[in-house]
């Protein structure tokens, strides 16, 4: 078993968070935006310029975990597609499918409006999954 490039894993990791930045512009500014924006004005939230640099950075540490968590399991599930997918689908039950639930208990999303949402960041981490184990090199 061979030791994790730090370095590697850094730019993989950031190159995965472009993608999660991306898809989470997408979700939350087109795709769900209609189904969003009532919720949002009747919590009185309005999301600007400092949230959205917020937003974007916590995509690029998400992107990270999942080049790390990539890095961690390729020598076990060996270098191959299916391995980012992993690694991108176990940071999605950490974060997208945890919080999800957790607004849902909440009162703050409907279930089929988070159920929507959860299936997209699966797909969306699945993809940021594939990207850092394509740029990710031992």
């Amino acid at each position: 078993m061979s030791q994790i490039n730090t370095g590697r894993v850094l730019l993989a990791g950031l190159a995965a968070g472009v993608v999660i930045d991306i898809g989470e512009g997408l979700s939350h500014g087109v795709i769900f935006a209609s189904q969003m924006a009532p919720m949002m004005e009747q919590m009185g939230v309005e999301i600007g310029g400092s949230q959205l640099v917020i937003y974007n950075v916590l995509g690029l540490a998400i992107g990270i975990t999942v080049a790390w968590i990539y890095a961690a399991i390729r020598s076990r599930l060996e270098p191959r597609p299916m391995t980012g997918v992993c690694a991108g689908l176990v940071a999605w039950a950490l974060w997208s499918l945890v919080h999800s639930v957790d607004y849902v208990i909440a009162g703050m999303l409907p279930v089929g409006l988070a159920l929507s949402v959860t299936v997209y960041q699966a797909v969306e981490m699945s993809i940021a999954g594939l990207v850092a184990g394509m740029s990710y090199k031992e």
